[in-house]
């Protein structure tokens, strides 16, 4: 297997997941009422401002005795003070303490930090990266459900809070989180960073070289499902063929969910020879899992050629494995 069909391979998977956070996170980001804990679950009833950001921090943490150290923040934007709870909030003990509900406890935590980072984003982003229980547990079990509330919050500060936002994501070493806030702040009716911009200067807003690939289809996919039209033309443009290669592949993984024909015919006019078939095999296969009966109707207009034989031996192996009778 050479490098460029390696490269095509690993946009796929990055696509994949990507597509999967996008659609994920934002099925998460607004919450239904009846997915909202209600507080009267719990004996003890935490009274908090939220503008007090050792408050906030209570809130989510009412259970546990602790002392939240220091955070990696950007001092030249925001000063950020220890955490830790009052002599009073220690004193706050659960009488009964029920057990562990996984959609309450992602529904109130999620919930109290969006409340909390509408007049404190810095210190609710800075919670999501202390040593506390909650913000483990937060991390390590519902990792989709991170990234939407990190989007939540890029898309709810101002454009000037924004810089202190990424570099609290750029210094705390989340790449992935850091990835999900600049596309975030790329989209939408009213952006608070060009697109462009971004994708012209990536090592602004990149911590490695790997980062600024992964940013870079990241953002591309993310233009695509919005404005496929548009992207596809950035990704035509580039004169770098590597480059317009792995561009064409992100753009074509994400136009065969609006029109497979259309990103069949974009690999197969605008990739490099080495990378058209592969890449034609991979769009089928994805069309033949979404409609079948079409993929048959267009492959049996196709002349025979190597390409279409494979998509056709593709497109029985699959039948069958849907339908094992036939």
């Amino acid at each position: 297997m050479n490098t460029n069909r390696l490269i095509v391979i690993g946009t796929h998977i990055s696509a994949f997941f990507l597509g999967a956070f996008i659609m994920y996170s934002f099925q998460r980001t607004s919450l239904s009422d009846k997915e909202r804990i209600d507080d009267n679950i719990y004996d003890n009833k935490v009274s908090c401002n939220m503008e007090d950001r050792s408050k906030g921090n209570a809130a989510i943490s009412a259970n546990e005795n602790i002392s939240v150290p220091d955070i990696v923040v950007p001092t030249s934007h925001v000063q950020i003070t220890s955490y830790s709870l009052t002599p009073e909030e220690q004193q706050i003990e659960t009488k009964v303490k029920p057990p562990f509900v996984a959609v309450n406890f992602f529904s109130k935590t999620q919930q109290m930090l969006l409340d909390w980072a509408k007049s404190d984003p810095y210190g609710s982003l800075t919670w999501l990266f202390s040593g506390t229980q909650d913000a483990l547990r937060f991390k390590m079990a519902y990792p989709f459900e991170r990234i939407a509330t990190v989007r939540q919050i890029v898309s709810t500060v101002s454009t000037e809070q924004l810089p202190a936002v990424l570099d609290i994501l750029r210094n705390n070493h989340d790449d992935g989180l850091l990835i999900s806030a600049l596309c975030t702040a790329v989209s939408g009716d009213q952006p608070k960073l060009n697109r462009l911009s971004v994708l012209d200067n990536l090592d602004m807003y990149a911590t490695n070289d790997a980062m600024s690939e992964q940013l870079r289809n990241a953002l591309l996919a993310e233009w695509a499902a919005s404005d496929v039209q548009s992207a596809q033309a950035w990704a035509l443009q580039q004169e770098d063929s590597n480059l317009r290669d792995t561009s064409i592949v992100t753009v074509a993984s994400q136009l065969v969910n609006l029109d497979p024909i259309a990103a069949i015919q974009l690999a197969k006019n605008s990739l490099s020879d080495s990378l058209r078939s592969g890449e034609f095999e991979y769009l089928v296969s994805v069309w033949i899992d979404q409609d079948p009966q079409s993929v048959s109707v267009w492959l049996g207009e196709q002349p025979s050629s190597p390409d279409i034989d494979n998509a056709l031996r593709l497109l029985t192996l699959k039948t069958m494995a849907l339908d094992p009778a036939r």
